[in-house]
């Protein structure tokens, strides 16, 4: 009888197809029980979960062997530390799903959120799926909806134009969201910067003809001091005019003029000013690829006309050459 009963339930399990969660972690011991008891006590159960841990120097080694002798369904990778893009898109090459999601390892779910995102999204013939979010502070344990994502269907246009909106976050992290694993085929996050999520973003929504999305808050968004979202502003910040770069010039290259403004409205308001801000900074790799984004963004600047003339242009050929001298000539 017990024999009879397993059957069935695989029977059950294998009539929906496999679901990759990926779970990028580093020194995350203090929560990773409670991230990965939401993750193996999902109702979704045909799920292989890859727990990518990025050379943690913690307890969270340990935790990640322990629970993959409990759950033959976790597979664990150990690699040096090479940061969350990294260990996210090594997650994306060694996923076998047909469907990928991805997990912080500070945060959980709730136990149906894959169920839910995966029906919504089969419902309605789409190729990503949202829910709302519910943040928290990890000391008062105040909760506090997003209150962003709506119940609809939406187009990639539409899509494109909210992540615009710095309000409309959720619609930009990567943690909230069930993806076709072919949106990832040519895609990857950048390794060594943050705001790698605005980085990627557009990139997938354009790829995709509808998003399905769930006002249902289901993902439970730890408010910790050391994350990017709470982080003082530093020069690292400043990674998100790389994203901007990439998005302005995605928008041309795909036709959509309105976007692609709006987004070097967005690029081009503090930029210079920013970077005058961290020109001493010790960083100079950071200063050197934000200087490189500015010459490749240059000729579409001034196509649309956001650099026009001759003074403009002179001052921002003075400003791609030394940035030094352009800050004692215009500032």
């Amino acid at each position: 009888m017990d024999g009879f009963i397993k059957s069935a339930e695989n029977n059950r399990v294998n009539r929906f197809p496999l679901i990759s969660v990926i779970v990028p972690i580093y020194n995350s011991e203090e929560y990773l029980t409670e991230c990965l008891d939401s993750i193996v006590k999902q109702t979704y159960q045909n799920l292989e979960i890859i727990l990518v841990d990025d050379g943690s120097d913690d307890g969270s080694c340990s935790i990640c062997d322990e629970y993959s002798l409990r759950d033959s369904r976790i597979r664990v990778i150990h690699q040096n530390n090479m940061g969350v893009s990294a260990a996210r898109n090594r997650g994306v090459k060694e996923a076998k799903g047909a469907y990928i999601i991805f997990i912080d390892s500070d945060d959980y779910i709730d136990r149906s959120m894959i169920e839910k995102l995966y029906l919504n999204l089969k419902k309605n013939q789409a190729d990503m799926s949202m829910c709302d979010v519910i943040s928290f502070d990890d000391k008062s344990r105040k909760f506090t909806q997003a209150k962003i994502i709506p119940d609809e269907t939406i187009g990639a246009d539409t899509a494109l134009t909210r992540i615009l909106d710095n309000n409309n976050w959720c619609y930009v992290v990567a943690w909230n969201k069930l993806y076709k694993r072919n949106l990832w085929k040519n895609l990857r996050y950048p390794i060594g910067k943050i705001h790698e999520d605005e980085a990627v973003i557009h990139h997938l929504l354009g790829q995709c003809k509808r998003i399905a999305l769930i006002s249902e808050p289901l993902y439970f968004y730890r408010k910790t001091t050391g994350s990017i979202m709470n982080s003082a502003y530093s020069i690292k910040r400043c990674d998100r005019y790389l994203a901007y770069a990439d998005r302005a010039l995605y928008f041309e290259r795909t036709n959509r003029n309105d976007l692609m403004m709006k987004t070097i409205d967005v690029y081009w308001y503090n930029y210079i000013n920013e970077y005058l801000q961290f020109i001493n900074d010790p960083d100079r790799k950071r200063l050197h690829d934000l200087k490189k984004s500015l010459w490749r963004m240059y000729p579409l600047l001034v196509r649309t006309g956001h650099v026009a003339g001759w003074k403009d242009n002179m001052s921002i050929l003075i400003f791609m050459v030394n940035p030094r001298i352009y800050k004692k000539i215009f500032r």
